[in-house]
């Protein structure tokens, strides 16, 4: 079966992680052996006619690989071979079905390969938006047991939407007729709130390319869809990344005015800078949560060394959640968080210095393939930020629904780089 034609199996195996839940719970170990079994089938299908290995995407290769090593060193040493850790394999063996699937993609192929990736990201998207507008309208979730383990948090879901400044009357704000905030399919916003810069940097950068009207309408759509997620952290992301996409735009189109524009921009910020910091420190301090999480990290660089021995592939998983609340516990703050919520101590608990180590490397070599794109310049900065943010505030970046999509993007960016240094004719088929 010619590549192309195979896509649409992949197209499935990417969005498995966020639709199964509809079936399966997602903390069930069935969940886990289906996406299990179905990406490491696909895997093996992937690499079977690969025709070149893009230099670009080589090294997220190799790093994806070795991280798949980690975790199997570390169900051997810690004898765990539970659903758990398989489910930390995932998102590496998806990330590596679609790095090698891309690899069997000629380069005359690689418009039409670029754009089913497009389409593809596009309609998982509007599918899961408007699942995700019904559960909430509904207050109905398809993960079922999640509103059986959460009822009391659920309760409070009529306050807690509006915890985002929305400054309009009470009986003017729309988001007050939505039960709860946009879930995502996955029952806790802040998963849904992780997906969505994600899917802005994708459409993000498909609009670039082409200027292509139905990706700003879709990136409004993500807009909409942040606001009523209320997850904070994502929503300034993508404000900050669609701000600076046309701010770079309009600089680029406008060469003689570009002076002017950076004395405006810096002028407008010192004149308002008062306003500014007075809506950072108000959308900092409306949740209790963001600022413990600032204030948590000195006990976590404690907690490190006093657990150091394990931190070269990181902790037992089986330990990780009871030596982490225990901690909490003593640190008196388990009343508001169950873990240290922040994807640097995470990656190091999880995947040691060994992992982290690689997480540093990865970020590096994405940057690299962002840089060489004619769009680098933005890509890069935006990408920056969306480690830092979410890393610093939810977890890393790694989850089944997540990473896989990143790496869709740097296989799109890299081919569409070399196309462009090819001279390869980028002529958008009808969609």
């Amino acid at each position: 079966m010619p590549p192309i034609k195979r896509f649409r199996f992949y197209f499935i195996l990417l969005s498995a992680p966020i639709f199964l839940p509809i079936l399966i719970n997602q903390y069930d170990y069935k969940y886990t052996v289906v996406i299990f079994l179905f990406s490491f089938l696909g895997w093996l299908l992937a690499g079977k006619k690969n025709i070149h290995l893009d230099n670009n995407v080589r090294i997220i290769r190799i790093i994806t690989y070795l991280y798949m090593a980690i975790i199997i060193l570390k169900m051997i040493v810690y004898n765990d071979y539970s659903y758990t850790l398989f489910n930390l394999l995932l998102p590496f063996i998806l990330s590596a079905v679609f790095i090698e699937y891309s690899q069997s993609i000629s380069d005359s192929k690689s418009q039409e390969f670029i754009q089913k990736c497009f389409n593809a990201v596009y309609v998982i998207f509007i599918l899961q938006f408007v699942l995700s507008l019904i559960e909430s309208l509904f207050n109905f979730y398809f993960v079922e047991a999640y509103n059986i383990l959460n009822k009391n948090f659920l309760e409070e879901s009529n306050t807690y939407i509006n915890r985002f400044i929305i400054p309009v009357p009470l009986f003017l704000n729309p988001f007050n007729y939505l039960h709860f905030g946009l879930s995502g399919l996955l029952g806790q916003h802040n998963y849904w709130g992780m997906q969505l810069p994600v899917y802005n940097l994708i459409f993000l950068y498909a609009y670039l390319r082409n200027k292509e009207r139905k990706y700003f309408i879709i990136l409004m759509f993500v807009l909409v869809a942040q606001v009523l997620n209320t997850t904070r952290t994502s929503l300034v992301l993508i404000v900050l990344s669609d701000l600076l996409m046309f701010f770079y735009l309009y600089v680029k189109t406008s060469k003689r005015s570009r002076l002017l524009i950076y004395i405006v921009t810096i002028l407008v910020i010192i004149i308002f800078s008062d306003k500014i910091i007075a809506l950072l420190q108000a959308i900092v301090t409306k949740s209790d949560t963001l600022t413990i999480r600032l204030n948590i990290y000195q006990y976590a660089w404690y907690y490190l060394k006093v657990h150091y021995q394990e931190l070269l592939i990181g902790y037992d998983y089986r330990a990780i959640g009871n030596l982490v609340i225990g901690f909490l516990r003593s640190a008196k703050f388990t009343t508001i968080l169950r873990g240290f919520e922040n994807g640097f101590f995470d990656l190091v608990f999880i995947y040691g210095i060994a992992g982290f180590t690689l997480f540093l490397a990865l970020v590096y070599t994405i940057v690299t393939i962002f840089w060489k794109n004619r769009h680098g310049i933005l890509l890069s900065i935006v990408f920056i930020l969306y480690v830092i943010f979410i890393n610093m505030t939810l977890t890393h970046i790694f989850p089944s629904f997540i990473f896989p999509f990143i790496i869709l993007l740097i296989v799109i960016i890299s081919r569409d780089t070399v196309m462009n240094r090819n001279g390869i004719d980028k002529t958008i088929e009808g969609v």
